[in-house]
């Protein structure tokens, strides 16, 4: 089994990607290419509850935040909803958006506790 798994809700115009296991920046990143290489929705939730974050150093996110910046021009003023269950987990969300917010990639970020929070933030019910 794959450690990111992409679920599309089309009805939503929503992508979801459900992370299990020790992940890696380049994982990520390799989604996120994925994603962009065809046509992105317009909401996206990463449920990264049952994520191992532990090789995710805090410095590395802003490789994640420039890729996306390079091949986001189609999604500028979207939103993409971040899960954790972990402290450490929603420390490295709430540092994500703000970096993006540094680099003004045009996305809305939001770290969460739960899926349903995430949801309702993204204006879409369960």
């Amino acid at each position: 089994m794959e450690i990111i798994q992409k679920l599309l809700d089309p009805e939503n115009n929503l992508t979801i990607y459900t992370v299990t296991g020790e992940v890696t920046v380049q994982d990520i990143i390799q989604k996120v290419k994925a994603f962009y290489a065809r046509e992105p929705t317009q909401l996206v939730l990463w449920d990264l509850t049952e994520a191992n974050l532990s090789k995710i150093p805090s410095e590395d996110i802003i490789q994640i935040i420039y890729v996306i910046k390079k091949l986001s021009t189609s999604r500028k003023g979207e939103k993409t909803a971040m899960v954790f269950s972990s402290k450490f987990g929603y420390g490295l969300g709430r540092m994500f958006t703000a970096f993006s917010e540094m680099e003004e990639t045009g996305i809305e970020y939001g770290s969460f506790h739960s899926v349903k929070e995430a949801k309702q933030w993204l204006g879409i019910g369960d």
